[in-house]
């Protein structure tokens, strides 16, 4: 048999409620050049019944993990077993928000490009409010020309709103949770250089009580230990202009660090950069409050990475 254009790549775990509402937007697509692959981390049998139900609807297979993979390992797995030309990677608890979304995937993979991500809806599940996630043309233009700007803001969003050529030699690091995407991202950029953004919002994002990046916001462990796991990767191509110099900045700010002590609680062991013990220096002189104010820390952060930063490059 033929392979299918398109692999909708579904890691699941536990959550039918969620996966059946993703299962019924797969169902309703015009567009059927593609397969279904889902690779199942339960230790129960609720998604391999679930399953069984939509087998005859669409071309579905199915895997039970024998051991437990873990998030980002089960997303690597489940892309692995896609036979697709793409793989389009749909978390359990996000769905396809019009008919004509798989089309408009289809569409932009004509474009000789690699890499693709669409515009896309924020659903909270308990309030039912939605909002459009949409950046300005600019921003995304300016972020595959400098990647490493995802560190401060993921401008692509969840990986359900990606799809990949299969030639693409990137997968998730499993040592991540908070940062995986954005070190996908990253890597394929460096890789492909290009990409293509679908501007039409046709991917509905959950967020929900239960979701894996709810769990790690604003947790300073975790939030250092994978931001040192990038240095480590990719050391100072960090650091290509102030821009990148703000996202370090910003996150310092945000967790409230005030002291070199403090940092290295949660550094797991691995070596920061010297420019953040200078920023927390910095930032240790201005009261936390003041430092709030969006001027105040815009003109604190330019005058550090102007007069301190520079300097000792």
């Amino acid at each position: 048999m033929p392979k299918p254009t398109i692999s909708i790549c579904i890691p699941a775990y536990k959550r039918t409620r969620f996966l059946t509402r993703l299962l019924e937007s797969i169902e309703m697509q015009t567009y059927k050049d593609f397969e279904v692959v889902i690779t199942d981390d339960s230790n129960d049998e609720q998604v391999a019944d679930l399953c069984k139900i939509y087998a005859n609807k669409f071309p579905l297979r199915y895997q039970k993990n024998p051991v437990q993979l873990g998030a980002a390992a089960n997303w690597n797995r489940c892309m692995q077993l896609g036979e697709g030309t793409w793989l389009k990677i749909m978390h359990d608890d996000d769905w396809f928000a019009t008919k004509d979304a798989l089309s408009m995937f289809a569409a932009a993979a004509k474009k000789n490009i690699q890499f693709i991500w669409c515009n896309y809806f924020i659903k909270n599940d308990s309030t039912q409010k939605v909002r459009e996630k949409k950046k300005p043309e600019s921003t995304i233009k300016r972020n595959i020309q400098n990647p490493f700007l995802l560190f401060g803001e993921n401008i692509i969003g969840p990986p359900s709103c990606v799809m990949v050529h299969r030639s693409v030699p990137v997968k998730y690091d499993v040592n991540m949770t908070w940062l995986v995407d954005v070190d996908y991202y990253i890597n394929v950029l460096l890789h492909e250089k290009n990409g293509y953004y679908i501007s039409s919002p046709i991917v509905y994002f959950s967020h929900n009580e239960v979701q894996l990046t709810n769990l790690h916001f604003n947790n300073k462990a975790t939030e250092i230990k994978e931001s040192l796991i990038l240095w480590e990767k990719y050391g100072v191509s960090m650091m290509q202009g102030i821009l990148n110099y703000d996202t370090w900045w910003r996150m310092i700010r945000n967790l409230n660090i005030r002291s070199a002590q403090e940092f290295d609680q949660y550094t797991a062991g691995l070596r920061a950069p010297g420019f953040i013990y200078d920023i927390i220096s910095f930032q240790r002189k201005i009261p936390f409050k003041t430092l709030q104010n969006p001027i105040v820390s815009k003109l604190s952060m330019a005058f550090c990475y102007r007069f301190i930063y520079l300097k000792n490059q």
